[in-house]
């Protein structure tokens, strides 16, 4: 009996560590076929994740999840290593880039070995979208963003993309404001700093710190 379950969980943990996919092919797939080739875009592992929740008998699949970077092997290491069962979430980011300049960060999420083609279609297309309104002068180009930011005392670009959406604080609370912008933020210690740029113009739109 103790050589089955013994067995059992070799054989558990040989399955599940096959069913993680750091890098799902298929997205680059459906980027390729989708794109207008206006970009070049990679897959960054360091900003990847792979969310691992607890299965138990008793309560199913227990909300406390395990948040391990797509590059963090001690981590995934210790979690196949663990007798715990997990089922798990892939999140992929990539970076979409103009002449070397990062102008959209997108992030796609995978459930275990199943993932949502028409959710990242959309978001391809509106990538394509901003992409050709940069090439055409409609959008200020990354490096304009970037020189703007700069100016205003952003020293440390963590995290910079184009968007149609905003948040803004308001009296009421934070507020959802549709319009295309640049967004650029910057960690220093604990305190990350937002820039909101207007995409057609630059004009600076929001700055805050969390």
């Amino acid at each position: 009996m103790k050589k089955y379950i013994i067995l059992t969980l070799i054989l558990f943990s040989y399955f599940f560590q096959s069913q993680i996919k750091l890098h799902d092919k298929s997205i680059d797939s459906i980027i390729v076929t989708n794109s207008s080739k206006c970009f070049d875009f990679h897959f960054d592992k360091k900003a990847s994740r792979v969310m691992f929740s607890e299965v138990t008998k008793e309560e199913g699949v227990v909300p406390t999840k395990l948040d391990v970077s797509a590059d963090d092997n001690d981590g995934f290491n210790k979690i196949m290593k663990s007798k715990e069962e997990y089922v798990y979430s892939v999140i992929y980011n990539y970076k979409f880039t103009i002449d070397g300049s990062i102008f959209y960060d997108a992030s796609f999420r995978y459930e275990t070995s199943q993932y949502d083609k028409l959710s990242i279609n959309t978001k391809i297309d509106y990538i394509n979208s901003a992409c050709l309104k940069i090439k055409k002068g409609k959008f200020i180009s990354p490096k304009k963003a970037e020189n703007i930011v700069m100016q205003k005392g952003m020293n440390i670009i963590d995290y910079q993309s184009i968007d149609d959406f905003y948040y803004s604080a308001r009296e009421n609370g934070i507020k959802s404001i549709k319009k295309n912008v640049w967004i650029f933020k910057e960690k220093i210690k604990q305190q990350t700093r937002t820039l909101v740029l207007s995409a057609k113009n630059g004009k600076i739109l929001a700055d805050y710190r969390q």
